[in-house]
This record gives structure tokens, C-alpha cells and sequence, in this order.
């Protein structure tokens, strides 16, 4: 039994609850002025190494720039046509944040590569959390 807990512990302990705390809210949609998109995308074939390389690079600006989190999966199931697909998922800062990406030249040489390297299949912009058990299984594996 622990008796005592140093002042160091329990400075990581509720550094370590406030972050998950925000991770929850991200994941669960709480907090209201974050935006969260979602595109399915299909590299060409022959161009899946290029177009993962240019969504990092991509990611990595709109991250540096305070715009978006990203987040890329691949399906592991294996396409008869021997394209791979890929799911995007973005969460948005903000929608000022949003609309200040859509204007910034940066962000949009990126864009405009974009058809060169892949097929975005579908797009939702803006998508309304209606439920999440995201948060009882992150609680069950602790």
C-alpha cells in the first residue's frame, strides 16, 4: 500500500488525466469548435508511395500551421483491382482555422497535386457526432 505520492507523481499523474481528458474530447466530439472531416481516398496505381508522401508532407503543414490534426488508414482488405484505398480523417481546429487553410497558397500546392497521385472517392466535410463508445473502451483497457 502507498502511503504517500510525491509531488512529481501526481504532477505527471494530472498531466497524464488532463491529456487524456482532451484526447476524449477530440475523439468524442465535446468540444464544439473542432470540425471533423473524413475522405476516402484511392491512390493510383503505381503512385500509392508518392501519394502517401505527399499527404504527410501535407499533414505535417496543416499541423505546423495550427489548422488540423490528420489522421490516414489504410484497408487491409486486399481490392480485387489491386488498388489500395485509404480512409483520411480530419479534425479542424476550428472553423476559422478551416477557412484560413482554404485561402493559404501553401496549403493549396498541395491540393492541386492531389489528382496526380489519387482519386478522393467521397468527402464529408463536416460530420455530427451521434454517438461514441470510444470513451468506455479506452476506461475498459486502463
Amino acid at each position: 500500500m502507498r502511503e504517500s505520492v510525491s509531488n512529481t507523481d501526481e504532477c505527471n499523474q494530472v498531466s497524464e488525466i488532463k491529456q487524456a481528458t482532451h484526447e476524449l474530447e477530440v475523439a468524442g466530439g465535446i468540444m464544439s469548435k473542432q470540425i471533423l472531416a473524413l475522405a476516402l481516398l484511392e491512390p493510383h496505381i503505381g503512385k500509392e508511395e508518392d501519394c502517401l508522401n505527399l499527404l504527410r508532407q501535407l499533414y505535417d503543414l496543416l499541423k505546423s500551421k495550427g489548422y488540423s490534426s490528420d489522421v490516414l488508414f489504410r484497408d487491409t482488405k486486399q481490392d480485387p483491382t489491386g488498388k489500395s484505398k485509404l480512409v483520411h480523417l480530419r479534425i479542424w481546429t476550428s472553423h476559422e482555422m478551416r477557412e484560413e487553410a482554404m485561402q493559404d497558397p501553401d496549403v493549396h500546392k498541395f491540393w492541386i497535386k492531389l489528382p496526380d497521385v489519387c482519386t478522393l472517392t467521397t468527402i464529408y466535410e463536416s460530420l455530427e457526432q451521434l454517438y461514441s463508445s470510444y470513451e468506455a473502451a479506452l476506461a475498459q483497457n486502463k
